[in-house]
């Protein structure tokens, strides 16, 4: 098990015009009552520059700078966890893990503002796995599980829980053990990725739907494959 504690600093974002406290921060980002020389060396650096030709610096009480920028900060705090285990029996290899993540803490600054993030992001995710062999078989079951979170009220719309998703992976191998012949160094695999064709969880947010979801989560997908060593 780790513990791990991450300061992010300089982030992408952009200074909020509705802060007090972004204009302290950011006092470069924020031009209060400019002049026409000002206003026209700023137009001259937006995309769309010919919607201002003509702009009257008297018309004008402040120019925000809101292009992306170095200016946001983040502190994440959690665990990262696993334990594997292996054992021979006379039915052969079996094998059983468990790896994951717990977040403990997620806080994001915009602006100056402090926002916990924690409660709008699944603080766990987890991966278990069942893994067997025996001669020249091997198979693995392995199940992603993510926690649900709440919706952020500032985005979702008509939603306030994020559902928790669990799927299912199937792998079957098995490697030709000939010396010779066209079957020396081949091996055969199938997989069947999301075994029981579990929907992921939807967020409505900002009127796109988004899916949030440790796992294969397109629908159940078969897959069989081969590989020839020379």
């Amino acid at each position: 098990m780790n513990y791990y504690e991450i300061d992010f600093k300089e982030l992408l974002g952009a200074p909020d015009p509705q802060s007090s406290d972004a204009v302290l921060l950011n006092p470069d980002k924020f031009i209060f009552e400019p002049s026409q020389a000002e206003l026209d060396d700023f137009i001259s650096q937006v995309e769309n520059a010919e919607q201002f030709v003509g702009a009257n610096a008297e018309n004008v009480g402040i120019i925000v700078d809101r292009r992306i920028d170095n200016t946001e900060e983040a502190r994440l705090k959690g665990f990262d966890f696993g334990v594997q285990y292996y054992h021979d029996t006379r039915f052969g290899n079996f094998g059983y893990g468990l790896l994951g993540n717990y977040q403990s803490k997620f806080e994001l600054t915009q602006s100056g503002n402090v926002v916990n993030q924690l409660a709008y992001t699944p603080d766990m995710t987890a991966t278990a796995n069942l893994v067997w062999s025996r001669n020249n078989v091997r198979a693995r079951l392995t199940f992603n599980y993510t926690d649900e979170y709440d919706a952020d009220p500032g985005l979702a719309i008509n939603q306030d829980k994020v559902d928790s998703f669990f799927n299912t992976l199937l792998f079957v191998g098995y490697d030709f053990d000939s010396n010779s012949g066209i079957t020396e160094g081949l091996s055969l695999r199938f997989n069947v990725d999301n075994v029981f064709d579990e929907d992921p969880p939807e967020y409505l947010r900002d009127r796109q739907l988004n899916y949030s979801a440790t796992g294969f989560s397109l629908g159940r997908v078969f897959k069989l494959g081969l590989t020839k060593r020379f």
